[in-house]
């Protein structure tokens, strides 16, 4: 077998990690992680992928000159399709940032014959699904990631939507309850507001707070520290069966079922693929779910659409990247062979 030297480097920027892949056309050669930075200046992000990407190549022991392209899958939104803007989880009051260049910094550090495309997370994430996952063949398909954001990608007709400024399909944004708790947007009862797993956890915070329920698994199970509370210990709790976490799934499982009902509406769509880390805990939403969507929408449209989970997993987000940027006659290669499914080396920074 021919060993390709072409290589591509896969990015995943996201609020708390920024992860990258290195691959050639038979393999994924290294995975390097670290967490995402947001002190500096505004080139502080390119300057780790810049770091980063270097690092994998000498992880890999290979030389920079086989880099063929870099496909960056990134926490929106953009300008002009180069640069992060106002970008919430990564753009504060403290760091003061507002335009966060990406693609510039890159051309500079790696050349111009080079192939560089950013993309929202979640719409690189739709197209990795369309071409390897739990989407593929489906000329008309929606991913929706619920995770530390909640965000979304619509296929229409074989065509990923992108947007007068590539901002399409921020279905985390789409307002749910007007008078809810204030987004990192700025707006107030956002999708991402009241299921990503900060929200899941605040929620369950406030209503412990409330109604001074001390005897909560909940509690238990954060060593009694209401502070430490995370989504996990609301979904082991609800396992558990505490009347409270179950009370709050149940409401997470109507938000959640709002918001994909909004986005079948607007898009026709055949498959929902749903991923990210919320859905981690799909044994206690995917039933209910699929059932309050089912009995909560307008059937003449909703009819024969079809909800399921990611199957690239906690890969997606770097397979996006690469989605981005990947040669055409690379893609049924990998669809076949899965590198992403075998081992490979991978170093946390």
């Amino acid at each position: 077998m021919h060993i390709s030297s072409d290589c591509y480097v896969g990015v995943d920027i996201g609020g708390t990690w920024v992860r990258i892949v290195l691959a050639n056309r038979e393999k994924v050669l290294v995975e390097v992680t670290q967490q995402t930075r947001k002190r500096g200046t505004e080139r502080a992000v390119s300057e780790q992928l810049r770091q980063l990407i270097r690092f994998a190549f000498s992880k890999a022991d290979l030389d920079a000159s086989g880099l063929r392209g870099i496909g960056v899958s990134s926490c929106g939104p953009f300008r002009a399709m180069a640069s992060l803007e106002d970008t919430p989880n990564i753009c504060d009051e403290i760091n003061g940032w507002h335009i966060i260049p990406i693609i510039e910094p890159l051309r500079e550090a790696f050349g111009e014959n080079i192939r560089y495309r950013l993309e929202n997370d979640a719409k690189a994430a739709a197209l990795a699904e369309n071409l390897f996952g739990a989407a593929v063949g489906e000329s008309n398909c929606v991913y929706m990631t619920i995770s530390t954001g909640v965000g979304g990608g619509f296929i229409v007709d074989g065509v990923l939507c992108e947007g007068k400024n590539g901002n399409a399909a921020h279905v985390g944004h789409q307002i749910i309850a007007p008078d809810g708790p204030q987004c990192g947007c700025g707006q107030r009862g956002c999708l991402e507001a009241m299921v990503s797993g900060k929200s899941i956890a605040r929620r369950a915070r406030e209503r412990l707070e409330e109604q001074n329920a001390r005897k909560s698994a909940m509690l238990a199970l954060s060593n009694n520290d209401i502070e430490a509370l995370t989504s996990k210990e609301v979904f082991d709790a609800a396992r558990l069966k505490d009347p409270l976490a179950v009370e709050i799934i149940e409401e997470t499982v109507k938000y959640l079922g709002i918001g994909i009902i909004n986005v079948i509406n607007a898009t026709d769509t055949k498959v929902v693929v749903l991923g990210g880390g919320v859905m981690k805990s799909s044994d206690l939403i995917l039933v209910p779910l699929r059932r309050y969507i089912e009995e909560h929408s307008f059937t003449a449209i909703s009819r024969g659409t079809d909800i399921r989970l990611s199957k690239l997993g906690s890969s997606v987000g770097t397979i996006a990247g690469l989605s981005l940027v990947m040669p055409s006659d690379w893609i049924q290669e990998w669809l076949t062979t899965k590198p992403w499914e075998k081992a490979f080396a991978i170093e946390q920074l």
